[in-house]
């Protein structure tokens, strides 16, 4: 019964949406309607963090589009509220604010330590991974968390 329930919020939170993104006018292809739905669901349920959204229109009108159906779907759909828009550069991702601060954390269920690589300089190489001693090794700098 309890799974019954859970799937049922959740589809609720489709549906919601759904007829949030028809309130707003945004005009999707199916395939993209079908791939944003996906992907609000993947955060929702914990499988992904983040979503880059390259999908739906360009910036700045995907921002304008995706920031107004949040802000409406919230409104209804309680489960959306930890979702946020993040944009870097002309890039548009769709976070799940725990689950990407959860992802990062050192403490946090990610088993990884985390590097993350400074894409500005130019000088990066080929980084290789050993998995017998999990060690990253990257020849550019690296900024740990």
């Amino acid at each position: 019964m309890e799974v019954a329930a859970a799937a049922g919020v959740y589809e609720e939170m489709l549906r919601v949406v759904e007829a949030c993104a028809a309130r707003i006018r945004w005009r999707l292809r199916p395939q993209s309607k079908r791939r944003l739905l996906n992907d609000i669901m993947f955060l929702c349920t914990g499988l992904r963090p983040v979503i880059l959204m390259d999908y739906g229109g360009t910036m700045p009108q995907l921002q304008d589009n995706l920031c107004s159906l949040l802000h409406h779907a919230r409104q209804e759909a309680r489960i959306l509220n930890p979702l946020r828009v993040m944009v870097i550069k002309d890039m548009l991702y769709l976070i799940h604010v725990q689950g990407l601060a959860e992802h990062v954390s050192p403490n946090g269920r990610s088993q990884y330590q985390l590097a993350f690589v400074d894409l500005e300089k130019s000088y990066c190489k080929v980084f290789t991974f050993s998995d017998h001693t999990s060690v990253f090794l990257v020849d550019c700098p690296v900024l740990h968390y």
